[in-house]
């Protein structure tokens, strides 16, 4: 795969699935490289035609690159701060709602609860992804951890929305976790 390939091979990509010696009846079909982190050394195809397959990169031919995320593209990406997410955030009596993130493909932020943060930790450990800074962060009278992510391949790291929000300048992903404890839910 060449250079330019390797660069429009991610989330979005158009793929068909080739060479698969176990599950031949999937070779031929078209799909969409999902954002969904797979396991180690696959990638995740989201099928024309339904469902979902975990498949090496060698076992895939890329049809159609996916288009260049604005924060690789030659044009300067501008972000607005806007407090009334961290407001909403914060103002959550929901004990569910611990961690703030922000989400590239939809361009929104939403929330994880404990098993959702710890699987997505999970995940992104596993594609390579981990955290280089731990902030703190006040929002009223409540404290907050902003968890800082890198991906090990600079290029996938970009100015990070919901840093910005905190009033800190991050290129990679961060996520506002709530300072309490995981189990009783109290301040600590």
């Amino acid at each position: 795969m060449s250079e330019a390939e390797q660069q429009h091979f991610r989330a979005g990509a158009k793929v068909r699935v080739v060479g698969l010696k176990g599950a031949t009846q999937h070779n031929g079909k078209m799909g969409t490289l999902s954002s969904e982190f797979a396991p180690a050394g696959r990638l995740g195809v989201d099928l024309a035609d339904g469902g979902t397959l975990a498949v090496r990169r060698a076992n895939l031919e890329l049809v159609e690159a996916a288009p260049v995320p604005a924060a690789l593209a030659d044009e300067p990406r501008t972000l607005e701060q806007d407090n009334a997410v961290l407001r909403e955030f914060d103002g959550s009596g929901d004990p569910e709602t611990l961690v703030l993130y922000y989400f590239y493909k939809d361009a929104a932020f939403d929330a994880f609860n404990r098993s959702e943060y710890h699987a997505q930790m999970a995940r992104y450990y596993a594609a390579g992804i981990s955290v280089v800074e731990v902030v703190p962060r006040r929002i009223g009278d409540n404290e907050y951890m902003l968890v800082c992510l890198m991906d090990k391949v600079k290029e996938r790291n970009s100015l990070c929305q919901l840093a910005f929000q905190c009033r800190r300048q991050f290129v990679g992903f961060s996520m506002l976790v709530k300072k309490v404890c995981f189990i009783c839910n109290k301040p600590g």
